[in-house]
């Protein structure tokens, strides 16, 4: 464990030290913190991607008939035309 010069105060602090004890400045990302960050930016992206493909596939793709109106389709067809 060696001691380096804080770059901000300019006192020896732990080579191990995330931020000056005295005067709180960050040295680096701890490595777990940033491998968090880098996964729940990759998650939120795809999730974004996959709601935007969604809206795209929703908006583009033709309406789907309901039985209902498949029903009333055949009722039209085969009622005899009024009198």
């Amino acid at each position: 464990m060696a001691l380096v010069q804080c770059k901000e105060c300019g006192r020896e602090i732990s080579d191990r030290a995330i931020a000056c004890p005295q005067c709180g400045d960050p040295k680096r990302m701890a490595s777990s913190s940033r491998g968090i960050r880098i996964l729940l930016g990759v998650l939120v992206s795809v999730l974004v991607l996959m709601f935007a493909a969604g809206i795209l596939f929703a908006w583009l793709a033709p309406k789907a008939s309901t039985p209902v109106d498949v029903y009333i389709d055949d009722l039209e067809r085969t009622s005899a035309p009024p009198r």
